[in-house]
């Protein structure tokens, strides 16, 4: 998405391959899952400096020239997000975090990451390093 005069929005595909799902947290309800995983998605993207996406299902480390690669990867600066299929491309670089995060942030506030009682629902908790 292009924001007027400001620049590239992160791309879709980032998000698109995000393991952050509705129906990947077993004994919630749907709409709570949902609400859950979207506060979770938008706690992440406010974060971007820190974030960090990659999958150890798609490439193992314990390949001698894999991990020493992917060990360079992870050190690059903030936001990596490796492609599923490719570790060599990361999907966090040339966009408009700092935009996307504000929106992120204005999107936090919103009724729907509000608990009944109208107290923020709370992330998930994500594994950090």
């Amino acid at each position: 998405k292009i924001c007027k005069g400001q620049g590239s929005l992160t791309p879709s595909m980032s998000w698109s391959s995000s393991p952050c799902t509705p129906g990947s947290r077993v004994g919630r309800t749907p709409n709570s899952a949902w609400r859950g995983g979207f506060c979770t998605v938008l706690e992440l993207v406010s974060q971007y400096r820190q974030l960090c996406v990659y999958w150890t299902v798609s490439y193992s480390a314990e390949d001698q020239a894999v991990g020493d690669f992917l060990k360079q990867q992870l050190q690059r600066p903030r936001p990596i997000i490796l492609d599923p299929a490719d570790p060599t491309g990361n999907l966090g670089l040339s966009a408009r975090w700092d935009l996307l995060a504000t929106e992120a942030a204005a999107c936090m506030e919103a009724r729907c990451c509000m608990g009944k009682d109208g107290t923020p629902i709370q992330p998930w908790p994500v594994r950090v390093r």
